[in-house]
């Protein structure tokens, strides 16, 4: 366990919210692996009620994303996710998925970006059906594909990956909005552009990384391992070219303009309307079940 807080020092205390198993496996977990590189660390647990706490406690930590700012570049991007991988790299040698990276789990303490909330996560103690049929598992435009179907079952071996690729493309592009395009990143698609972040070829290189990292097929795409060394490799080319990336806060939004950009959104609401109906229809023919 961490150093416990000084006087003073604000926390966040996490109590039983979700099914009883998911959060003690999530807050014996964090205590294992409090201290460890990456990860947020535990200041106090529950320690009347054994293997059932009912909470515990951590330091207050500043969101990943609020510690770019205007002059932040995308390298700043890059060497923070590149963090956050070897982490999650670590964790998948001893059969750990976190199964819910976004920005929103990202967090700053202690001058290092850190992992959160493992509430869904699959340990290599637990079978692999943490989930209940119908269950979410993870925000949907950062979610792997596989980790969409309704039985539950799937480890996601390697869906952290691919969201941590989608973050990263998230974090890089926060005039973009929260969320990033759906599917596979495309290099050759404007929605995936990293053409405003300047660094001329070395957007196109990261770019293919990101490809490699969000494929639609499991076998076919990066495991964290891979992406990690991929990214240090691209940082280890790119790094010494500071003068060649604009700051995030002062780049354009590479030919989607706020017109163009609204527009976008309004058709994508436009089409959900449309085939999330036609969709629950099919479920529900083949199915019975209108959720599935």
């Amino acid at each position: 366990m961490s150093d416990p807080p000084l006087p003073g020092e604000r926390y966040v205390n996490k109590g039983r919210q979700v099914r009883r198993q998911r959060f003690y496996d999530e807050a014996l977990f964090m205590r294992q692996v409090s201290g460890s590189t990456g990860i947020l660390p535990v200041w106090d647990i529950d320690d009347a009620h054994g293997a059932a706490p009912r909470w515990y406690a951590m330091p207050r930590a500043r969101l990943l994303a609020d510690v770019f700012g205007d002059a932040s570049t995308v390298l700043d991007v890059v060497t923070h996710i590149t963090a956050l991988a070897r982490t999650l790299a670590a964790l998948a040698e001893q059969g750990i998925y976190h199964r819910d990276i976004k920005p929103a789990n990202l967090f700053w303490y202690d001058g290092a970006p850190v992992l959160a909330d493992f509430g869904i996560a699959a340990f290599a103690h637990r079978p692999a059906g943490l989930t209940r049929v119908g269950d979410k598992v993870g925000p949907a435009n950062f979610m792997a594909p596989e980790m969409r179907s309704i039985n539950g079952k799937d480890r996601g071996e390697r869906a952290d990956v691919y969201s941590l690729a989608k973050t990263l493309f998230v974090l890089a592009h926060p005039r973009r909005g929260a969320y990033p395009p759906d599917g596979t990143h495309r290099v050759d698609a404007e929605e995936f552009s990293l053409s405003s972040l300047g660094g001329g070829n070395a957007m196109l290189s990261l770019g293919h990384v990101l490809e490699a990292a969000t494929q639609y097929r499991v076998a076919d795409r990066l495991t964290m391992a891979d992406f990690h060394a991929e990214l240090v490799a691209w940082l280890d080319r790119h790094a010494a070219g500071t003068a060649g990336f604009g700051p995030l806060g002062s780049r354009s939004l590479g030919g989607w303009g706020p017109d163009l950009l609204d527009r976008h959104r309004r058709d994508v609401e436009a089409t959900r309307a449309m085939v999330v109906p036609c969709i629950r229809r099919i479920a529900e023919a083949l199915a019975g079940d209108p959720s599935a």
